[in-house]
């Protein structure tokens, strides 16, 4: 491997040394109250690389020793004026001698070492820690999916990766009195109601993690100023920090677990609408049914009684034209004809006269049919009889007039030159005989 690449790659893919600094913040919560417990201590880290801990410890007061085997990342270092040294890690811890230090720390250093070496380095860490010192080993934390399948292979000097699991037993069985797990840089609110996403239960895990172990513990001693010490680093180791797999995988199912509740109590909504809908309709229908028999047996009802009214009046009718047919077919009506025919004929000349009546008379008989006037006029005894009747009732002129208008149309009908008072009067009756409806069964005029 080129001697400048990994510095290189660090650059590219580690992250600026501001937010590497602002990462490693997080610590403070531990060296702060240590520092007033163990005042004047110092802090050795191993694997420093670019130098980024080591310049933020040093503007809180510590005084920092750092060692790297690359020569690349020591001059990073160098140029900010860090105590730094090329060297092996375990080599260096070897070197110091017992409780000579108040923190070990090694970021991102666990990951590129054989397990040996690594159970090797936690021992001769607790060896030269300080009573009540820290042990910080930073790893990536392979509970991230994307981190522990993909991320951490990006640097071709890993080793292997390391569950949280395991590393913290680490310094519990070489002998550290407490140790603290640390996930951090989570990529994900900690709010319980913050909306997790199927990316974030694979990549929203704390993408890296610490261990913290403590040589020993301090015990309370009535100093105000080291009680409160005390009181922070036993604060910092209760806390909880970041976002494991599992509680992030709860999170995600319980929400969708409510989304589904969401949805069936919707879903139940929706289907009881649809039931009050379809009921609605069914009973819509049925009122619409029984309306629709209701009109048919009405129709039905009103059609039956008007056939019945009708038949009704037909026989009514049937009974009148009956009644009427047997008085015009009764003895009775046929004895009294020719007394109405004597009753009209006198209600006749006294309406229109004798000259009306003879009028009526004459133009009844124009209308014989020719075959029967012609009977007449060949008939020379019938048409001397008629010629001397229309003599005495002064009608020969008018009969003639009338043959005329037969045979002309056109011309209006003669008025006869001379009548008597009495033809006058008959012809009077004839025209109103003439304009008149015959009743049924009447005798008709002569």
């Amino acid at each position: 491997m080129s001697p400048d690449f990994y510095r290189a790659f660090e650059d590219r893919h580690r992250g600026t040394r501001e937010s590497i600094q602002e990462r490693q913040r997080v610590y403070l919560a531990f060296l702060r109250p240590l520092a007033q417990l163990l005042p004047g201590a110092v802090l050795a880290d191993l694997g420093c690389g670019r130098g980024e801990w080591l310049e933020l410890v040093r503007s809180e007061g510590w005084a920092a020793q750092g060692v790297d085997m690359d020569e690349g990342m020591l001059r990073a270092c160098r140029e900010l004026g860090l105590d730094v040294r090329q060297g092996d890690a375990l080599a260096y811890l070897q070197g110091l001698p017992d409780a000579s230090v108040a923190v070990v720390s090694a970021f991102h250093v666990a990951e590129h070492l054989p397990f040996d070496v690594l159970q090797a380095l936690t021992a001769q860490a607790l060896r030269v820690l300080q009573p009540g010192g820290l042990l910080v080993l930073e790893t990536p934390n392979p509970e991230n999916l994307v981190v522990g399948s993909s991320g951490f292979y990006m640097d071709p000097t890993h080793n292997r990766p390391l569950p949280p699991l395991l590393l913290s037993f680490l310094p519990e069985f070489v002998g550290f009195g407490r140790v603290k797990t640390l996930r951090l840089q989570e990529g994900v609110s900690q709010a319980a109601e913050a909306p997790v996403a199927l990316i974030d239960v694979l990549a929203g895990v704390s993408p890296d993690y610490a261990v913290v172990a403590q040589k020993g513990t301090f015990d309370a001693l009535g100093d105000a100023n080291r009680d409160e010490a005390i009181a922070a680093l036993d604060a910092a180791f209760a806390r909880e920090w970041g976002v494991t797999l599992n509680a992030l995988a709860d999170r995600h199912d319980q929400q969708w677990a409510a989304r589904l509740r969401e949805i069936e109590l919707t879903a139940e909504i929706a289907r009881d609408a649809a039931l009050a809908a379809q009921s609605a309709q069914t009973d819509a229908l049925e009122r619409a049914a029984a309306i629709r028999e209701q009109a048919v047996d009405e129709i039905f009802l009103a059609r039956g009684n008007y056939t019945l009214e009708v038949a009704g009046l037909r026989g009514e009718a049937a009974g009148l034209r009956d009644q009427i047919e047997s008085v015009y077919q009764s003895r009775s009506w046929k004895v009294t004809a020719p007394l109405r025919w004597a009753v009209f004929q006198a209600q006749a000349l006294r309406e229109h006269g004798i000259v009306g009546r003879s009028r009526h008379l004459v133009r009844k008989v124009s209308r014989l049919p020719r075959a029967a006037i012609r009977i007449v006029e060949g008939n020379p005894k019938l048409r001397s009889l008629a010629i001397r009747a229309l003599d005495k009732m002064g009608l020969t002129s008018y009969v003639k007039a009338r043959r005329a208008q037969d045979i002309a149309p056109s011309a209006p009908p003669a008025e006869p030159a001379s009548m008597t008072a009495a033809a006058r009067r008959m012809h009077a009756a004839l025209e109103h005989a003439l304009s008149s409806h015959e009743r049924p069964g009447t005798p008709k005029e002569s």
